[in-house]
């Protein structure tokens, strides 16, 4: 049995691309990322190239007008490419290094803070060979599964291609990566595409749809006495003059992540929970006093009895137990004994002589 397999619509439909690419992007943040990455996951670019994949007919079970099931064996050499860009951060030890003691941490060389740079991938040379099952229907779309791992190899090319380890990482992971994309997220994303085309009634409204709240413009209303990343203070016609499309630099100075890290920060002082957030680049320690309190009002709180113990010619073993505030006690309580002019002047009977043993 022979069919035309028609490989051009796909590839000149500009509203395809647009739709797979935000598709493709729900699904590469939907799931936890390493991290090492500090920014959402973004498909620029992505292209189906002009070359179809080899179809083999296994075996057909179903075949009408409306409707048809089968099985294939499906081989793909061709020039489809996928291009991702995204930010790493370039200094993971440091956040490492300042939570450890310096006697302990093996001092390498790392900067004093994190540093974040943008990275962008491409993966071209797309090789897959697998067995699939096809069930379309007019009424409920087309259903693809991979019966076993369809990807055979690919070509990652990244901004560190001169970096030997960066790029043998970069490789093993994204070959992961694309794999569980393939087996899990790709036929969902095939059949919301099917359900678009044939019968779009059918398709979930609010499937796929961002958690994330509408955006807001921080250089609506900006803040008083407004800085830049320097420290230095802004002009007001400068902030009337910035624009959040303006570049990344304008775009990172109002990070909706940044800010909302910060405001976790910021409220974690006001509760009495052990358990403080964990933000990257920060080391949270919980502090007791009041810090309006001035040091003069602080008191040197009362330290906890200990019991030590002492051995004696390898045998007996003494214990003692020491209560510091009582300590205290005593040694003021000699020091008034031995001053009874001192006594006197502020009491009428001077108190018992205080024997210590």
């Amino acid at each position: 049995m022979a069919f035309n397999f028609n490989w051009s619509p796909l590839t000149a439909d500009a509203d395809f691309y647009q739709r797979a690419r935000d598709l493709l992007t729900t699904a590469l943040n939907k799931s936890p990322k390493p991290p090492i990455i500090v920014d959402d996951i973004f498909v620029t670019e992505f292209n189906l190239g002009s070359v179809p994949p080899d179809l083999e007919i296994l075996e057909i079970g179903d075949l009408a007008e409306d409707r048809f099931r089968g099985i294939f064996k499906m081989c793909y050499s061709g020039d489809a490419f996928l291009t991702l860009k995204t930010r790493v951060q370039a200094n993971p030890l440091n956040t490492y290094l300042c939570s450890k003691p310096t006697f302990t941490s093996p001092q390498p060389l790392a900067a004093a803070s994190g540093l974040t740079i943008p990275l962008q991938i491409t993966l071209s040379e797309i090789k897959l060979s697998a067995f699939i099952i096809i069930v379309f229907s007019k009424q409920k779309g087309l259903t693809l599964v991979f019966r076993n791992d369809p990807l055979e190899s690919l070509k990652v090319s990244s901004t560190f291609d001169s970096i030997q380890f960066v790029r043998d990482y970069l490789q093993r992971t994204i070959e992961g990566k694309l794999r569980d994309l393939m087996m899990d997220e790709l036929p969902a994303i095939i059949h919301r595409l099917s359900l678009e085309l044939w019968c779009p009634d059918q398709v979930p409204k609010d499937e796929f749809k961002e958690d994330s709240e509408p955006a807001v413009n921080p250089l609506a209303t900006p803040p008083l006495d407004a800085v830049d990343a320097k420290g230095h203070l802004l002009d007001p016609s400068e902030i009337s003059s910035l624009s959040l499309d303006g570049g990344l630099e304008t775009q990172s100075l109002f990070s909706q992540k940044n800010l909302i890290r910060l405001a976790a920060l910021a409220t974690s002082q006001r509760t009495l929970s052990l358990f403080t957030p964990g933000i990257h680049d920060v080391l949270y320690r919980a502090k007791g006093v009041d810090p309006e309190q001035t040091d003069a009002n602080i008191m040197t709180p009362l330290s906890t009895p200990s019991l030590k113990s002492h051995n004696q010619n390898g045998m007996v073993t003494t214990y003692t137990f020491s209560d510091t505030s009582s300590e205290i006690a005593r040694r003021v309580y000699d020091e008034k004994s031995r001053n009874p002019a001192f006594w006197n002047e502020r009491e009428e009977t001077p108190p018992p002589a205080y024997e210590s043993n």
